[in-house]
């Protein structure tokens, strides 16, 4: 599932695409995808409308319009792509986006994503939950504090916690937590609070890393452009089992934690 650095370089590449560029039509070829809309009142919504900003909170995508904002999630393998106005429309494509010059198409294959519209003065459930963002002043010490203390699930889960901190996934929980040699299974009510600084720091310096790097690429993510990122190379622990630890040379570990792995090196990171 994208992450906030591959929504972050998806949202940079779709600026210079869509703004102020009109919504000429669009097509809605997966109806189910629409989470609450009727497909013809959210086409109505949005043809013969500009796109006057494009941003990003969480890991979902915001286009903004002057009388509301169409919100998009990628789910696990959702993806735009940018198709000349004459290019074949590829397989597992949900929505048509055409503009003056080109199609913007969303596309994806397992339909995990949603799609809808928003209008101004409202805030849809799935943006009102959110935490706050990774580089926010509301992601504090102080703030921390109150999450962790009360909470006795693994503090991998807690980080992932869209509800806590807004963004952040399991590559990313994954490789800050190795960074602090903290165990992901650690509960998070024994996490010192004496490094919470540190953990913010941390999650700041992983995720600018990683959108400087234009995400990570696992199986299914691609930009706009479709080309690939490029921060798999630099992972430390993730996807890395039974591999060499980069800075001791145990075998990185693989457990499942609510479902979801959690990598890491027991000789580095300890509970």
């Amino acid at each position: 599932m994208p992450e906030l650095p591959e929504v972050e370089t998806i949202v940079r590449e779709l600026k210079p695409l869509l703004t102020e560029k009109k919504i000429l039509s669009c097509t809605i070829l997966r109806d189910t995808y629409l989470e609450t809309d009727d497909p013809e009142d959210f086409v109505k919504q949005i043809e013969g409308r500009v796109i006057l900003a494009v941003e990003r909170r969480g890991k979902y995508i915001l286009w903004k319009l002057a009388h509301g904002t169409i919100v998009s999630h990628l789910g696990m393998t959702g993806k735009f792509i940018r198709l000349a106005k004459d290019d074949i429309i590829p397989k597992h494509t949900i929505a048509i986006f055409r503009f003056d010059g080109f199609n913007l198409i969303l596309n994806d294959m397992r339909r995990f994503g949603l799609l809808l519209f928003a209008p101004a003065g409202t805030t849809p459930g799935p943006i009102e939950s959110l935490g706050p963002e990774p580089f926010s002043e509301e992601l504090n010490p102080d703030y921390l504090a109150e999450m962790f203390k009360v909470r006795s699930r693994p503090v991998k889960e807690i980080l992932m916690d869209q509800g806590i901190i807004a963004g952040l996934g399991n590559i990313y929980a994954c490789e800050v937590l190795f960074r602090l040699k903290i165990h992901p299974l650690m509960p998070g009510s024994h996490f010192p609070a004496a490094r919470l600084p540190q953990l913010i720091t941390v999650i700041r310096e992983v995720l600018n890393e990683a959108i400087e790097h234009a995400g990570t690429t696992i199986s299914d993510y691609k930009r706009v452009d479709e080309k690939s990122g490029e921060y798999q190379d630099m992972l430390m622990v993730y996807g890395r089992e039974k591999e060499p630890c980069k800075v001791c040379g145990t075998a990185i570990v693989r457990e499942t934690s609510n479902g979801r792995s959690a990598f890491y090196c027991p000789s580095c990171q300890l509970m």
